[in-house]
């Protein structure tokens, strides 16, 4: 259902280059004044902002290193201040794209995290640009498609935690990347479902797979949807997602190595990661807000002046997303939204149990587990930038459309300004 705006039909493309662009320098101008006002480069000192303000950047950072200097993945590194050894269980893909810009660093005598994090801001706009695209793909679908494209995408790029993971020295913006492309893939193979496509999609869960072991997340997701096809009896699209999971299949290889790991850690009594022996702490019920917050939140130590307001904001686009679901659940099927919806679910499950274990909850009513950071949710940020324009414009008073619409940049303003404002 296209929108009657001429103006916008006939300059969507530019607008949304206009958007994006600016993301791109509100994450540019994150990075210049974090540097600007770093009192000290060295990461392993407690004056250092990095360290206050980007999760596992020793550990991180010495991955990096490793791979840069002997060109071999690490097995052990050092991964606090406090120099404690553990295996490294990430996925290696993003190290060994990010490795150069080390090298790079030390010829040019620029800090290298400052160069990765320049990096980070232009893979987040090429996720900016395909997330664009999907949203030109499915517009068709909604009330007033033109103006729901460009409220989406004004959204999206300007979600909190999808600003701050420009900054974090971790692949979780490659994996972002890589599932948004997914989803992009996704679409076009609902469209079209051709053999080309089945290959495409295949191709990207593979690398995805390669960046961060999240990806079987979304190899569930698929797996679910094509037993979904089968019992539907849709087998040639079933078929093609088939062909997309054997393709994906040279991925696996970053998930063999974690498990000999594992195997390994065991047998050395070594902490495969700080993540996993947070995983048995028990927490009070009372800290599983903080998910909430952690998500919202963005860089921490926003502007205490606009904090209310970004709260309030937060708890609405919440609701609203909530109801979004529920509205538009009908349509997912032909929107190629079901596999948003389902990775979406089994993300925003998988972190609940991971914060609070299901099964300690189940047998003796304690939560046992490690808080996950808000960044481990980031899937979630293009549902929310689908369902709150949609239902906002699906609205049927045009008055309290208007106030949506509004709603919608004021969020997006709010988020640049809080997001600044962290550096200065």
């Amino acid at each position: 259902m296209k929108s009657d705006n001429k103006f916008l039909s006939n300059n969507m493309d530019k607008i949304a280059s206009i958007v994006i662009i600016i993301a791109l320098i509100v994450s540019l101008s994150g990075v210049f004044l974090m540097n600007k006002n770093n009192t000290t480069e060295d990461i392993y000192t407690e004056e250092n902002l990095y360290t206050h303000l980007l999760p596992d950047l020793i550990k991180n950072d010495n991955i990096l290193k490793s791979v840069a200097r002997d060109g071999k993945y690490p097995t052990i590194v050092k991964a606090a201040i406090e120099e404690k050894d553990v295996f490294v269980v990430q996925a290696p893909l993003y190290y060994y794209l990010i490795s150069p810009l080390f090298l790079l660093s030390n010829k040019i005598g620029i800090n290298h995290i400052v160069l990765i994090q320049i990096f980070n801001s232009i893979l987040m706009l090429l996720t900016n640009v395909f997330f664009y695209l999907i949203l030109k793909r499915v517009s068709r679908y909604f009330k007033l498609g033109n103006e729901f494209v460009l409220l989406s995408l004004l959204l999206f790029v300007f979600l909190p935690v999808h600003l701050y993971v420009t900054l974090v020295l971790g692949a979780d913006i490659s994996y972002y990347f890589f599932f948004v492309l997914s989803f992009y893939a996704f679409i076009k193979l609902s469209d079209k479902k051709t053999t080309s496509n089945a290959l495409f999609l295949g191709v990207v869960l593979g690398f995805a797979l390669l960046s961060r072991l999240f990806t079987v997340i979304l190899i569930g997701t698929l797996i679910l949807y094509a037993i979904r096809l089968h019992v539907k009896k849709r087998f040639h699209f079933r078929n093609k997602l088939l062909i997309s999971l054997l393709v994906s299949i040279f991925g696996l290889t970053s998930i063999i190595r974690v498990l000999i790991l594992s195997l390994r850690s065991k047998a050395n009594n070594f902490i495969v990661d700080e993540v996993y022996a947070g995983a048995f702490i028990e927490r009070s019920f009372s800290e599983l807000p903080q998910l909430f917050g952690g998500f919202w939140g963005g860089v921490f130590g926003g502007s205490e002046q606009i904090r209310v307001l970004i709260i309030i904001v937060s708890i609405l686009l919440t609701i609203i997303t909530i109801f979004g679901m529920f509205k538009f659940f009908k349509i997912n099927e032909k929107v190629g939204l079901s596999y948003l919806f389902l990775v979406s679910i089994i993300t925003l499950v998988f972190g609940l149990h991971f914060s609070c274990n299901f099964l300690n909850l189940a047998t003796s009513f304690t939560c046992v587990g490690e808080l996950a950071h808000g960044r481990y949710f980031l899937v979630l940020d293009s549902l929310i930038a689908l369902l709150v324009p949609a239902f906002i414009l699906n609205i049927k008073d045009d008055a309290l459309k208007l106030v949506g619409r509004g709603f919608i940049v004021i969020a997006a303003i709010l988020f640049i300004v809080d997001f600044l404002y962290a550096f200065i």
